[in-house]
């Protein structure tokens, strides 16, 4: 699918980039599959070349159309060293092409810029900078670049001076794409063209997941719009993007991905023509292969995958922690990708064998003396005319008679709220209280644990949560109620009889 995918955006940034570069698309770069370094004649075939491409293409092309973004034509030796050397233009015509023509400046250690002086309905007229011994030299009008036939200026060292720094007239193309059928967001961006034995020219494209690989209306990513970034270049056995067998087919184009340090070659050409050039003198497997060897040759880490379980316990009723593990060692692509996806099959397995989904329910079972405990507030709610009223009840096994139980509360206090604070797992039941924060609500909750004899950070479990209703959630401060003079705390096991209580005070 991400082939398909690929094929559809080069497609149309191919007539994108032929329509709104006119001129310009014969300033890229070429590179000749049977030569080591830049297609110097591609000049002399560009026009027929890419109108060529236009038409295989089904796209428009104005070859008498500027180019939105001329390019200095400096190509070839821009500096020398050791030296000094003859600056001077190349002027290419159709079907022929001829040698470094000497202009009238000599002596050129270095160009500095060439500037478009003017331009009329056939031509560019331009003005080139140079340096002699440090000195900046400005020409007259140097030299006159037909759109037909493209010139360029370099410099020739002399004597024993060599060429410091190469340059290419390059130009930069990004296309934006996205994709109707995937929805996929991509960036198609020209890297060159590849010229063939036959002089037929096909553009190169890196093709990049634009944001990293989100679709272009959001949503999840999938595998066609995540993907490393893909060089796009064409078989040269085949018979074009759009003849028998175009892309994906026989003769269709290469897709590779590109490597974290794309080298270039010692004649400077890219990394991808030596894989071109294999192509064409009938390496087409070897070559790709070694070159997605060398792509994919990545050793990866091992790890260990472990699966625990939470729910086991031992005979004797205690949990215990059941693990399963399965080692990964260090490997390769692709058999690391493969051990890892095996180990899934273990790991489910695994996951089946205990138990499932959550830990069973099991209740502790109550025990011990209820207690109640009722508190009143000191104020009136906001919301009525009573004051507010909170019952707190645990079961305990201090064995405590009533007047102990009573002396434990009676003086005790708390500041109600929103939060709800209970603790569940344990033999006296799942007392809870509404308090002003959590540590305010354990408070509570642990005071009632010490008069039953334990600690509750040490058994059970808390539960922690809170109402968005302000109606249930009123903060006040709540003291043991005292109406009718008595402590209105009870210690009984049902609801059989009257509670006995004790007097606030002796009569």
């Amino acid at each position: 699918m991400t082939q398909a995918l690929f094929d559809r955006a080069t497609n149309a940034a191919t007539c994108d980039f032929l329509s709104s570069t006119g001129q310009g698309a014969a300033a890229y770069a070429a590179w000749g599959l049977l030569t080591p370094g830049p297609f110097d004649e591609f000049g002399a075939i560009a026009y027929a070349a890419l109108a060529k491409m236009a038409y295989d293409q089904g796209c428009s092309w104005d070859p008498n159309q500027p180019d939105p973004n001329p390019q200095t034509p400096i190509k070839g030796c821009s500096e020398v060293i050791g030296g000094v050397g003859t600056i001077g233009i190349t002027q290419v015509t159709p079907g022929t092409f001829n040698p470094f023509q000497a202009a009238s400046a000599t002596q050129a250690v270095k160009i500095v810029d060439v500037v478009e002086e003017r331009r009329d309905q056939t031509s560019i007229y331009y003005t080139a900078k140079w340096e002699i011994a440090g000195s900046e030299q400005l020409g007259a009008e140097l030299f006159v670049s037909p759109f037909e036939n493209p010139t360029t200026v370099s410099i020739i060292p002399t004597g024993d001076a060599t060429c410091g720094k190469q340059e290419e007239p390059t130009s930069k193309y990004d296309y934006d794409y996205t994709d109707q059928e995937t929805g996929c967001s991509l960036t198609v961006s020209m890297e060159g063209y590849s010229v063939d034995s036959g002089n037929r020219v096909s553009p190169v494209w890196r093709i990049t997941a634009a944001g990293d690989g989100v679709r272009a209306n959001g949503g999840v990513i999938s595998g066609d719009c995540n993907f490393a970034p893909t060089l796009v270049i064409p078989d040269p056995n085949g018979p074009g993007p759009s003849g028998p067998g175009g892309p994906g087919g026989p003769g269709g184009p290469t897709y590779l991905p590109i490597p974290d340090d794309p080298t270039p070659g010692p004649n400077g050409e890219p990394w991808w023509q030596s894989v071109l050039a294999g192509v064409a003198g009938g390496a087409t497997a070897a070559l790709i292969d070694a070159a997605l060897q060398a792509f994919f040759d990545q050793k990866y880490d091992g790890l260990i995958y472990r699966m625990v379980s939470v729910c086991e316990k031992s005979a004797s009723g205690e949990p215990i922690s059941e693990a399963v593990e399965v080692p990964i060692p260090a490997l390769k692509a692709p058999d690391a990708q493969l051990a890892r996806l095996d180990a899934i099959v273990e790991l489910l397995q695994a996951h089946k064998n205990f138990k499932q989904p959550v830990c069973p329910n099991e209740r502790p079972k109550l025990d011990g003396d209820w207690r109640t405990i009722s508190f009143r507030s000191a104020t009136t709610s906001p919301y009525g005319r009573a004051c507010l009223r909170k019952r707190f009840r645990y079961r305990s096994l201090s064995g405590l008679g009533l007047g102990d139980v009573v002396d434990h509360w009676k003086d005790f206090a708390f500041e109600s709220g929103e939060v709800v604070v209970s603790h569940k797992g344990f033999t006296w039941g799942t007392p809870q209280v509404w308090a002003a924060t959590a540590d305010e609500g354990k408070r509570v909750i642990q005071h009632a644990a010490r008069e039953a004899g334990f600690d509750a950070d040490q058994v059970g479990q808390w539960v922690i949560s809170s109402c968005t209703s302000a109606r249930y959630g009123v903060s006040a401060q709540m003291s043991v109620d005292t109406r009718g003079g008595y402590y209105w705390i009870t210690s009984r096991d049902g609801s059989n009889d009257k509670p006995i209580v004790a007097l606030t005070s002796d009569p």
